[in-house]
């Protein structure tokens, strides 16, 4: 597989890496930038979210991850297009043509969404979340180099995109709740269950995938920092549907989500740190014993 890379680099570029170009600035054009036009009569996400505010909605300044997302992916789109990179197993096995129908349905839930055709909204979430975990298997099942370059390159602007899209989907889906209008019994019993989906799948995350995936869950950690946060000071439709109980309830069950997530990173990390210690160790060790017996053998 390497030596393909290689062939492939001698010839220069090839479909995958001017489809992640053309997917990336459509993207940034039809989801951001089209939004800033005067003439474009479309609401804003912000605004059809205060309109359906849900108890899982995260505070404003949670959003601003979406930079973070931007600009991570910028900086792969490029780092893509450079010998170095582009035919590597991980773009060219593993990103394939799965960011360009990321992009695609990103697109056609931001049009959808500021339509508020909400079911629709979260039937194309759905797909979004499953191209995106589409593309995370098949990086994991590409050959890697296992470096930090590659991964805050190639791998890191997925991870945090799929981690911030599984928030998402789970308040698209009480979104749907809201605007059908449902009795705020049952959103808070859907509610209380897109709190324990979104803690499951972060720990998951750290225990079943061959390499520690701790992007994922520090992602929905923040995601539920940012409920917490905005359920200090919540908005009055939500002071309308639900007590002061049930509202305390969910920001507690919020922050113990997100301090959760956090102390199992920090131990997986810690412990994984240690685990690789150890394994130089044994190496070191062997090759000690090694040097050991071939000087025996030679005296």
């Amino acid at each position: 597989m390497t030596n393909g890379s290689a062939d492939e680099s001698a010839g220069g570029l090839n479909f995958y890496n001017y489809l992640n170009v053309v997917a990336y600035v459509a993207n940034l054009f039809f989801v951001n930038i089209i939004m800033l036009f005067d003439k474009v009569d479309l609401k804003s996400n912000a605004d059809v979210s205060a309109k359906y505010q849900t108890i899982v909605t995260p505070v404003g300044w949670a959003f601003s991850i979406w930079g973070i997302i931007f600009a991570a992916q910028a900086l792969f789109t490029v780092v893509q297009l450079l010998p170095t990179f582009r035919s590597l197993p991980q773009v060219q096995q593993g990103v394939k043509y799965w960011y360009a129908l990321v992009s695609a349905f990103q697109i056609v839930w931001t049009f959808v969404f500021a339509c508020e055709m909400i079911w629709i909204s979260c039937v194309v979430m759905v797909f979004i979340l499953s191209s995106l975990c589409a593309l995370l298997q098949s990086q994991s099942r590409a050959a890697s180099d296992n470096t930090r370059k590659e991964f805050w390159l190639l791998r890191f602007p997925f991870q945090i995109h799929a981690g911030w899209i599984i928030a998402a989907t789970v308040v698209n889906i009480n979104l749907v709740l809201v605007a059908s209008d449902v009795s705020p019994v049952i959103q808070a019993m859907v509610a209380a269950l897109s709190l324990v989906a979104i803690l499951c799948i972060a720990l998951s995350a750290l225990v079943f995938p061959t390499s520690t995936n701790v992007v994922i869950p520090v992602t929905l950690a923040w995601g539920a920092g940012g409920i917490w946060a905005e359920l200090n000071a919540p908005k009055q439709s939500i002071l309308d549907k639900f007590s002061n109980h049930t509202i305390n309830v969910f920001k507690i069950g919020a922050a113990c989500i997100c301090l959760i997530l956090l102390f199992a990173v920090l131990i997986k990390v810690i412990s994984d740190w240690r685990e690789k210690r150890h394994e130089i160790g044994r190496e070191n060790e062997e090759g000690v014993h090694l040097a050991a017996d071939l000087e025996d053998a030679y005296t």
